[in-house]
């Protein structure tokens, strides 16, 4: 297996242009499905997205800080003063985030996931967004052994994401938490101003020691330039929140990742042997992004697995093959969302039979 690689874009802000693309059209795929191969699409209405590779790609395995890390070993910061080129700023509170590469945690064999025993994760990533129409787009892989909910010791408000507007949240915080429940806190008159939202019936959307794919966005303004911010969450492709433009209100943009893993209110009501794996971690302040998938329709696909641009323009995408837990000769079909969030709804298959391709003898062609 080729190994992934860590990066982050140089570039801290996005110039937000209001230009409308219309739904991407893909016309061709040329190159080879695995892991870290440079594969390219071609096609329409992909609009811009400048840089192109994504503001974090965080996988775990094949990041340069870890090269030396071993099962069980504890994860470095850029905070611990001698790891500048980590990932990640700071552990969330003073909790061990473990690197664990074999055993039933991991959901690629043979690559690493982070792992944490009852509490912990990451946090300080600033995108430093500013101006209007501003995205935070983050995407996940994670689980959790146990119900994080409930346990039968009290309920546990665990929050699985945490964006900020600052440092220390006095202007506006936003966290989406195991139960998928929001919290929303605006600056109004009399201070922070608390609002929660529950949507019925998904307590279950996260199920014990299986892993789901996590999409959460904040729209600090919506796409069309007018009206409010809103929040979705969207996890293995079923949407499970959509605030509305209802953001108005708020102080803004929410651009600070201050938890992301497992945040606990009261980790002591989880028994032991409770733990919450992640891994696959992208970051971007655009919702312009590749995916692979596992039906013919984007909205059909139970499982997704985000690619990571090279190179990106109207017409034509290079991108590092993400293979993640696909198996070798699953269908797969792939999908282009522009800066416009528009699909194509009909996804280009990858065809792998073993046709050699012109330029490259035994290789297989994709088309």
């Amino acid at each position: 297996m080729i190994k992934g690689a860590f990066c982050t874009s140089i570039s801290m802000v996005l110039l937000f242009v209001a230009t409308a693309y219309g739904q991407p059209s893909i016309q061709n795929l040329d190159g080879i499905w695995s892991d870290g191969s440079q594969m390219t699409i071609t096609g329409g209405s992909f609009g811009s997205k400048n840089p192109a590779a994504p503001f974090l790609w965080d996988p775990v395995d094949g990041v340069p800080a870890y090269s030396g890390l071993s099962q069980g070993d504890a994860v470095p910061v850029q905070g611990d003063g001698d790891c500048p080129d980590c990932p990640w700023p700071n552990r969330l509170y003073t909790y061990k985030v473990e690197y664990y590469e074999s055993g039933a945690g991991v959901r690629v064999p043979g690559k690493a996931v982070y792992r944490l025993n009852k509490s912990g994760g990451f946090q300080g990533l600033n995108l430093d967004l500013s101006g209007a129409g501003t995205i935070m787009y983050v995407n996940w892989w994670t689980m959790a052994t146990k119900n994080l909910y409930d346990q039968g010791n009290g309920i546990v408000v665990n929050k699985l994401l945490r964006a900020w507007s600052t440092p220390d949240g006095t202007d506006g915080r936003t966290s989406w938490e195991v139960r998928m429940t929001m919290r929303k806190i605006s600056d109004g008159s009399g201070g922070l101003e608390s609002t929660n939202q529950y949507y019925a019936g998904q307590q279950g959307v996260l199920q014990d020691n299986k892993w789901s794919n996590i999409e959460a966005t904040v729209f600090n303004q919506n796409i069309s330039g007018s009206g409010g911010g809103k929040l979705t969450l969207d996890v293995d492709n079923h949407r499970w929140m959509n605030t509305g433009n209802d953001l108005a209100s708020f102080k803004g943009p929410y651009d600070w990742i201050q938890a992301i893993g497992s945040s606990p209110h009261d980790a002591s009501r989880y028994a032991d042997g409770t733990y919450v794996y992640m891994g696959d971690i992208y970051v971007d302040n655009t919702v312009a992004r590749v995916m692979a998938g596992d039906a013919s329709t984007y909205s059909a696909c139970t499982h997704k697995e985000i690619q990571i641009p090279v190179e990106w323009s109207n017409g034509e995408i290079v991108f590092s093959a993400n293979t993640g837990s696909f198996s070798d000769g699953e269908p797969v079909y792939f999908y282009v969302i522009n800066a416009d969030n528009q699909v194509n709804e009909t996804g280009w298959e990858l065809t792998q039979e073993p046709v050699p391709g012109p330029g490259r003898p035994g290789q297989p062609e994709i088309n």
